[in-house]
């Protein structure tokens, strides 16, 4: 019997953690069709270099950390190419000068810098242990609540202040409906820790 081929995109959990690593190592960890079609919405961990697709990948999530030794680059204009795809969603994130320099130069920048431009969260020469750092400060929170949050957050993102205003003041009421909600308030009031439902 064929030997079967290890996955693209592996995946683990631990705990209620899910990590998912890219395992395409014969190519540096290019992403492909298959890698893309099973990533989703996720927490972002880069120990090595992120380039191209992979930074508009980091981009889309909602936290990164990073080793110290990572770099961050849009090398697309060294082979004819421009970054297209990935100016939408980095385009929030990196200062407009910034990134035209990265997309028209194809220069990296170091882990260091990606830091300084809040492009990454967190950077740390134990990458597995900012991570641990991050989840342990997350883990404990309402499923919820932070589910409800980054809608939220993400909703705004192209509202007008007064709209933004109203959206906001209208979801206040709908955190307040969550069982975990009513959970945290009377785990509060009974000074002990809240057992999230997630709902």
């Amino acid at each position: 019997m064929p030997e079967k081929t290890p996955p693209e995109l592996r995946e683990e959990m631990r705990g209620p953690v899910m990590w998912l690593t890219i395992d395409r190592e014969e190519r540096r960890n290019a992403i492909n069709g298959a890698v893309v079609a099973r990533l989703s919405d996720a927490l972002a961990r880069v120990n090595g270099a992120c380039m191209a697709g992979g930074m508009g990948i980091m981009a889309m999530c909602d936290m990164a950390v990073a080793s110290s030794h990572a770099v961050f680059g849009l090398p697309e204009v060294k082979v004819g190419l421009f970054p297209a795809q990935v100016l939408s969603v980095l385009g929030g994130l990196l200062p407009r000068r910034v990134l035209a320099e990265m997309c028209i130069t194809g220069e990296p920048i170091t882990a260091a810098q990606a830091l300084e431009l809040r492009l990454v969260n967190r950077v740390s020469d134990d990458v597995d242990e900012s991570v641990d750092w991050l989840l342990g400060r997350m883990l404990d929170k309402s499923p919820a609540a932070i589910r409800r949050g980054l809608y939220t957050m993400k909703k705004i993102e192209a509202m007008a202040f007064e709209e933004s205003m109203a959206f906001t003041e209208s979801q206040i009421g709908l955190f307040a409906l969550t069982e975990d909600a009513a959970e945290g308030q009377l785990a509060f009031r009974e000074k002990r820790k809240p057992q999230w439902s997630g709902r």
